[in-house]
């Protein structure tokens, strides 16, 4: 029962509990707390770990693709450029082959001309010759060209 005021077991009782509280305390409640407050900052800090490296691959991949689309852009040019330059080597080439196929057309036709001149020249001669002889026969005597 209830007895006021209360006698000296009840002081020693709380004594004792303040006492065994504040052991408590220091033995586990403290430590406990410490190991709590670590824990969650180990865990905030990893997460934010985890952030940050989430944002890092992220501009990390930014900065593959804009390598790579430049690599490829840079590929296009030059292949465009080597394609460009292709391109007018033909041209000079065709140019060439066309300017030496005209020229070897022209001394073909002045050959040709001066053959043709040449066979020309012959005929007429074998035509004088031919005219003489068909006329010493026809008049049976010699004819002057």
């Amino acid at each position: 029962m209830l007895q006021l005021p209360p006698d000296e077991t009840f002081y020693v009782e709380v004594l004792l509990f303040l006492a065994f509280a504040a052991i408590l305390r220091k033995l586990i409640w403290e430590p406990l707390l410490h190991v709590l407050h670590e824990r969650s900052g180990k865990t905030i800090g990893a997460q934010k770990e985890a952030v940050a490296m989430k944002q890092e691959a992220a501009e990390m991949q930014k900065r593959m693709d804009s390598t790579i689309e430049q690599a490829r852009i840079a590929g296009n040019d030059a292949g465009d450029a080597v394609r460009r330059e292709a391109e007018a080597e033909e041209r000079k080439i065709l140019d060439g082959a066309h300017a030496e196929a005209a020229q070897v057309l022209d001394d073909v036709r002045k050959r040709v001309a001066a053959e043709t001149e040449q066979a020309r020249a012959e005929l007429r001669e074998s035509a004088r010759t031919l005219a003489a002889t068909a006329a010493e026969r026809i008049l049976e005597r010699p004819v002057q060209p």
